[in-house]
């Protein structure tokens, strides 16, 4: 991942950080990695149609260990299936599709209680214990809304601030490591540009995030065009977003724009870090993959693996702008 491997080059720097920062800092990006990896495979169990592939939770038809074919689900009256549910919509591959992304979930969530625990044992610095226990009781607050997810039967609405829910954590989780990677100088002011700078990443982050939230929004509306008219061409699916559809093209171009802008003024100012300027570059280059994603998703008819990617693409670039905007107040 690039987020997580432009960290690893943080924690390589000279002289900035010692053994207790090093020892948190690979517990974090390791974690980081693994977030990553974790909304990787959200997103497949979304583009694959498996995200009721068990239709309870934390349990899957009521088992430890979900069914592997129609006669190991459960008898009638033994458990309660969801209204409609018809024996001959049982798929395993969704079922175990759906059941793996929720055991790495649980991985994920062991990975952030041990870096939360290495925080408190070897930095025990706010700086580093207040986003890290940001990103425990957010991981704690998305496997509950995952209950919730299946509960409203994949809502649009949920699905995105679910999405957002494992957004926090990674930022949260990189927040802390730059945290301890390059603590701040409290008897180096910041200079304007740095301080400007650092707001202007948060501000391209923010404007990212809404066109992400907006992404969501028109996967979800796919899905009920998909549902009301499966003999459609998928291509025909775009053409009913309208309106959705301008706004989602409309809002990535301006994010384009402002993360290339965001890159050039970083690289080009003395004033930062060069850690600073590796990630702004860093997120430039992937909301510009992010784009070509989305191009070939418009004119391929929506092939899952760019989905995939696509949605990858822009968790990274929020990752990216939040180590920039926080190396940016590093002198």
């Amino acid at each position: 991942m690039a987020s997580a491997s432009s960290a690893a080059h943080v924690v390589a720097a000279p002289g900035s950080a010692g053994s207790g920062a090093r020892i948190f800092l690979r517990f974090a990006v390791v974690t980081i990695a693994l977030t990553y990896f974790l909304i990787s495979v959200g997103a497949i169990v979304r583009v694959s149609g498996a995200g009721m592939g068990c239709p309870d939770w934390p349990k899957c038809f009521g088992l430890l260990i979900p069914p592997m074919s129609v006669g190991e689900l459960p008898p009638l009256g033994t458990y309660d299936y969801p209204p409609g549910w018809k024996v001959e919509t049982f798929d395993p591959v969704m079922t175990w599709i759906e059941f793996i992304n929720r055991l790495i979930g649980v991985l994920v969530g062991f990975a952030i209680t041990a870096t939360l625990v290495t925080a408190l044992a070897v930095q025990r610095r706010a700086a580093v214990v207040g986003p890290t226990f940001v990103a425990f009781v957010g991981v704690l607050y998305a496997g509950w809304l995952g209950a919730r997810v299946v509960a409203h039967e994949l809502a649009p609405w949920i699905v995105t601030v679910h999405l957002l829910s494992a957004i926090l954590v990674v930022s949260a989780l990189v927040v802390a490591a730059v945290n301890a990677a390059v603590p701040v100088a409290a008897s180096q002011p910041l200079t304007a540009t740095q301080r400007s700078s650092s707001w202007l990443a948060l501000g391209v982050g923010l404007v990212t995030l809404v066109q992400g939230s907006v992404g969501t929004q028109v996967r979800g509306t796919l899905e009920d065009i998909a549902r009301a008219h499966p003999d459609w061409e998928r291509t025909r699916w775009l053409d009913a977003l309208g309106t959705l559809d301008f706004l989602h093209t409309s809002l990535a171009l301006v994010v384009v724009a402002l993360v290339v802008g965001l890159a050039v003024r970083f690289g080009g100012s003395p004033d930062l870090r060069p850690a600073a300027a590796r990630f702004a570059r860093g997120a430039a280059a992937l909301v510009v993959a992010q784009a070509v994603t989305g191009v070939v998703l418009h004119a391929a008819g929506l092939p899952r693996s760019m989905q995939v990617l696509h949605l990858l693409f822009g968790a990274l670039v929020l990752g990216a702008l939040t180590a920039a905007g926080m190396l940016a107040r590093r002198s």
